[in-house]
């Protein structure tokens, strides 16, 4: 099983923890995707990047499963790729956009949301994330590409 960790550009310590800890303790192939200023790690099964991607819904689609921060740009991403997520809200965050993204996505059973990271190990190594059956998005017929061209 092929699974990413992504913190996006902003800094996630109790999520970068949580990838080295799964990748420790399971045989999972685990990419990371950290800020550039994050340290990598030796471990013979995890990867560890800083890059950011040209096309993130085909390299969202490379991974049987995404554990990620609840960033808006990541989500909407990760909705349009139709590749299965959890996801973990920043609560060091100054803002609360993250839980609001969160409540979202519950309410229409899009991603599994788990509020402590130290949960994450248990929720992937587990198995729980297979069960969560996440409903497939479906875009409204509202499209910002095609206003944006309009305009």
């Amino acid at each position: 099983m092929n699974i990413l960790f992504t913190v996006g550009t902003s800094s996630f310590p109790e999520l970068e923890i949580a990838a080295v800890e799964l990748a420790k303790i399971c045989d999972f192939q685990i990419d990371l995707q950290t800020p550039a200023s994050a340290k990598s790690s030796s471990l013979a099964n995890m990867r560890s990047f800083d890059y950011y991607y040209d096309d993130p819904i085909k390299f969202f689609q490379k991974y049987d499963y995404v554990v990620c921060h609840a960033g808006t740009g990541t989500i909407f991403n990760l909705l349009k790729a139709q590749t299965k997520f959890c996801v973990i809200p920043n609560a060091g965050r100054h803002d609360l956009h993250q839980q609001e993204i969160c409540e979202w996505l519950t309410s229409h059973q899009y991603a599994a949301v788990i509020h402590h990271p130290e949960r994450v190990t248990q929720f992937v190594f587990e198995g729980e994330f297979k069960k969560f059956k996440n409903k497939p998005y479906r875009p409204s017929e509202f499209d910002l590409d095609k206003l944006l061209l309009f305009l």
